[in-house]
């Protein structure tokens, strides 16, 4: 099953699914859900980014864009996301024994 939306094709696969550009089915992505994918696209069309979502999900759209000034603030916001600490909670009450 092939859907085309807004640009981007969507195969269905044993698997999932996999977008990718109709000018350029070189470079594509694998997603579970299609619903997902979709949203994805819409972010890529409207050159939203989105805060709450993971990592693979912010290098999907570095992939699938074509305009870099949207690249670059995406693959910033990455960046920070990558080398961001994570605190540990530490309890100075806490009993050992």
């Amino acid at each position: 099953m092939v859907e085309e939306y807004r640009g981007f094709i969507i195969q269905h696969t044993v698997t999932g699914y996999r977008v990718c550009r109709s000018d350029d089915n070189s470079v594509h992505i694998h997603f579970k859900n299609c619903n997902a994918s979709k949203r994805l696209i819409d972010n890529v069309v409207d050159e939203k980014i989105p805060r709450r979502v993971g990592n693979y999900y912010l290098s999907c759209i570095v992939r699938l864009t074509k305009n870099e000034k949207y690249k670059e603030k995406v693959e910033q916001l990455l960046d920070v996301r990558v080398n961001k600490s994570s605190q540990r909670y530490f309890n100075p009450h806490k009993k050992s024994f």
